[in-house]
């Protein structure tokens, strides 16, 4: 029997089976190269499928969500959605598209600028690596540079006009004191009224004064113990009241001035007062506390005495929390008493003169807790 002849041209030469071998080395080498680098990336990302599988999570993302999530949908892992996120860029990177955005996670309520591109799967499919770059922290930061911007602008309107009306004030309440040793009892009760009239006009233009120039505290030394027992005693002496204290001896050192950091402190007390409708209870804590460079608040890295005040109050809205420190702005009734609109706003800019920080934090209907951050000395 004769052999049966060979088809020279199936046979592949060892040449081209080499260039084959490197090419596939070299593919090997080019994706772990890129995982490499994928890994090494402090941004969290994932790889996801046509169909939202998950294909791939890197170091950042493991740690963020706690597990390697390979395998599962998407939208479940990463917001806690039940079908495709609202904002998702499918359809545009299917579409070969670089796409990016920002957005409000439902899930923990951080800020993500969120980069969306197509990977070529090989076979014709496209699948999207999604990079999830938090920026919270520095949007809170925009935020507090806007407050400070309009503060600044209040700061020109005030500085002018409130040293000139404390001037009149002072004439008119040094007459009215004249006044009264002279006339009779029924005029002197007119009187009375006219100078605690004036007297609250007076704290007003303190307030005023606060974001002005002229405002700028004269730091030294003090006890925040001491301080914060002091506005407390004053301030929510109220019978229905039930004051709590929490502050410990071992406090860092700060340097504050006492007359502005009480003021800041009695508006914040005050607000927490007229929240309760007479009864409930305040806490007023303080504590040492390090930041580090991964701070989100906008503070410099280093020790701070972080002092807080909670109530059991009304609470403020969600819609209204962004608005609290802004200069005139109150959900309160109007009057002599109440809705000036400016105690927390001169809060504010006492703190921040401080080289401080506050941040309030509500819920309607269980109350408010707001936070003070001054710097502190822990080497004494």
């Amino acid at each position: 029997m004769s052999e049966k002849p060979t088809d020279k041209s199936l046979e592949r030469h060892p040449r081209d089976i080499r260039r084959q071998k490197e090419v596939q080395d070299a593919l090997a080498v080019s994706e772990k190269r890129f995982r490499t680098i994928l890994e090494a990336m402090h941004d969290p990302l994932y790889i996801c499928s046509p169909e939202d599988k998950i294909e791939f999570v890197n170091k950042a993302m493991r740690d963020k969500i706690g597990r390697d999530a390979v395998g599962e949908i998407c939208y479940r892992v990463m917001h806690g959605l039940e079908e495709r996120c609202p904002w998702c860029a499918h359809d545009q990177v299917r579409g070969n598209e670089h796409v990016t955005y920002e957005i409000t996670s439902p899930g923990d309520g951080r800020v993500y600028h969120i980069t969306a591109s197509p990977l070529d799967r090989g076979n014709g499919g496209i699948s999207q690596l999604t990079i999830y770059r938090d920026i919270t922290a520095k949007r809170e930061l925009e935020k507090q540079r806007l407050q400070a911007k309009k503060l600044e602008s209040v700061a020109i309107l005030a500085g002018g006009l409130a040293h000139d009306f404390n001037n009149l004030l002072f004439t008119i309440m040094g007459n009215i004191d004249l006044a009264i040793t002279e006339v009779d009892s029924d005029t002197r009760t007119f009187l009375n009224e006219a100078y605690k009239a004036s007297k609250k006009a007076q704290k007003l233009t303190r307030s005023l004064i606060t974001f002005s120039k002229g405002g700028d505290p004269v730091k030294g030394p003090g006890c925040i113990k001491e301080l914060l027992a002091d506005v407390s005693e004053k301030t929510l002496s109220d019978p229905g009241i039930d004051c709590r204290l929490d502050i410990p001896d071992t406090l860092y050192p700060v340097r504050f001035d006492y007359s502005q950091l009480y003021h800041a402190l009695d508006n914040i007390m005050t607000n927490a007062l007229e929240s309760m409708d007479g009864k409930g209870k305040i806490t007023v804590s303080a504590e040492n506390v390090s930041l580090g460079y991964k701070t989100e608040l906008p503070l410099s890295q280093g020790p701070y005495v972080k002092i807080s005040v909670k109530d059991q109050g009304r609470g403020i809205p969600e819609e209204n929390l962004p608005l609290i420190f802004d200069p005139y702005f109150s959900t309160k009734e109007t009057g002599n008493q109440k809705g000036m609109g400016l105690g927390l706003a001169t809060t504010y800019a006492v703190i921040a003169k401080h080289d401080g920080h506050i941040h309030a934090a509500s819920e309607p209907g269980k109350g408010s807790e707001f936070a003070i951050y001054l710097p502190g000395d822990d080497q004494h």
